[in-house]
């Protein structure tokens, strides 16, 4: 049997059709699963976020001039944020996933004004869909600031407040290096 001209271009023009609403639909499907992370998803102090990547919950966040014996810099002072992570999917995690913007992520080593200093080592952990991690996490932040501080995590963006007046007392080093924990 033998197609004539016109059933030929009928059967292309379908055939493109169907293409076209494949793409469309997968273009629609791969949007939906990952531009949730293109957009952060917003959250506050004590609330968990949830993103395709990970649960993140900021447990408590503390401002103090002095990390052990260390001081901070003239005009700066520390932001200490103690983060939960839960991993939604195979996750690598360490403290330089973490940003506050306008801030400086010292968890792993700075160097105070009064001449004291800290450094750990650096702790990436692989975790499995279902595994927890905490860290206690150390910024270098302005001083007096009125603006709020956001965290940036794995699609989530966590507000820890504004006007940032640093605690002069000496508060204790808290521990840098992450715990794992599975549930």
């Amino acid at each position: 049997m033998k197609l004539s001209f016109k059933a030929k271009r009928n059967i292309g023009l379908i055939v493109l059709t169907v293409a076209v609403i494949v793409a469309i639909i997968l273009t629609i499907v791969l949007v939906q699963k990952y531009g949730d992370d293109e957009k952060p998803v917003k959250g506050a102090i004590g609330q968990t976020v949830s993103t395709s990547q990970a649960d993140v919950c900021v447990n408590s966040m503390r401002v103090s001039q002095f990390v052990g014996e260390v001081e901070a810099k003239d005009g700066k002072c520390f932001l200490l944020v103690k983060v939960d992570v839960k991993a939604n999917k195979k996750l690598k995690v360490s403290s330089c996933d973490f940003v506050v913007e306008g801030a400086n992520n010292v968890t792993d080593g700075y160097s105070g004004k009064n001449g004291h200093a800290f450094y750990a080592e650096l702790v990436e952990y692989s975790l499995k869909k279902g595994e927890s991690v905490d860290y206690s996490l150390i910024f270098e932040v302005e001083k007096d600031r009125i603006e709020s501080y956001f965290l940036y995590a794995f699609g989530a963006k966590i507000d820890l407040g504004g006007t940032v007046k640093p605690i002069v007392e000496r508060t204790k080093c808290p521990p840098i290096y992450a715990v794992v924990t599975d549930l």
